[in-house]
């Protein structure tokens, strides 16, 4: 062989200790390999008792355990109402998808007039009606107005009826007893308790319970109370007067979720998805 090149001998010579030497190393490597697997395991799915922040975090971001630290997130958010920012918002998301919620107001209102005629039993449809289209609505402008599609999310709130049901009921009671004692508990609780349904609607596959949602809502709109007013008496203004209410009906829930995103926040899109089941 020539000079240059490297025997089979001295090959071997060389190979050997290193062979020797990972053999001998094995298992500190598959200890230290171990070791970072179970961690990260530890830190995704939230056990351990170390990294109380860290397991808090990559618990939220996967959508994992959700309900933990929710109500507390949701009762110290801090937010701004932008009246101009709600109505503009709503009126480029209806203008957007225009045909869907003129097809809501025209079954909306075709549900009016027949509860004239049939001493209003049929204006219970509205619960899950309205549940609906605030799950469309939330769901669009999460996606920033991009659908995916609409009429799965428009039946998402009739697997959680029964809660939906006690929410609204407790609602009512709540405010029609503020109105019995004197006006004013009356309009306040309106205001305070309407994003109850809302709250409910996006986290419903939390545990959080029908009763959180009420005093969460609250609690957060007594922070700005006033504020949220004035849009809800702009909304209820364009209600009654609204000659149009093909429009009008859609259009007070669109801004009202609109609303509520200001003032509580969406979760993303990846956390929606799965914590509904789905895939991100």
């Amino acid at each position: 062989m020539s000079d240059g090149s490297v025997s089979l001998e001295e090959t071997a010579s060389v190979t050997l200790p290193i062979e020797l030497d990972i053999e001998n190393n094995s298992d500190e490597y598959e200890d230290d390999l171990d070791f970072d697997i179970d961690s990260d395991q530890t830190s995704l799915l939230g056990g351990g008792a170390a990294g109380g922040d860290s397991q808090s975090h990559h618990t939220d971001s996967l959508g994992i355990n959700l309900s933990r630290g929710i109500k507390e997130r949701l009762l110290e958010r801090e937010y701004n109402v932008n009246t101009a920012s709600v109505f503009y918002s709503a009126f480029s998301l209806y203008k957007k998808h225009w045909v869907f919620f003129t097809g809501y107001g025209i079954l909306a209102t075709l549900i009016c007039i027949i509860s004239i005629f049939t001493a209003g039993v049929p204006l219970l449809l509205f619960i899950p009606l309205n549940a609906g289209l605030q799950t469309v609505v939330l769901n669009l402008i999460r996606t920033s107005g991009y659908p995916s599609p609409f009429y799965p999310d428009f039946l998402i709130p009739l697997k959680n009826i029964l809660p939906l049901l006690l929410v609204t009921l407790i609602q009512a009671v709540a405010v029609a007893c503020g109105f019995v004692l004197l006006a004013l508990p009356g309009i306040y609780l309106f205001v305070a308790l309407s994003f109850s349904t809302l709250i409910l609607l996006e986290y419903i596959d939390t545990e959080l319970s029908f009763f959180d949602t009420l005093l969460i809502s609250e609690k957060v709109v007594r922070k700005k109370w006033f504020k949220v007013a004035i849009v809800h008496f702009i909304l209820a203004l364009a209600f009654i007067f609204g000659s149009f209410f093909i429009v009008v009906i859609p259009f007070v829930q669109i801004a009202s979720c609109y609303l509520f995103k200001d003032i509580f926040g969406l979760r993303d899109h990846h956390q929606y998805m799965v914590g509904r089941g789905g895939s991100a």
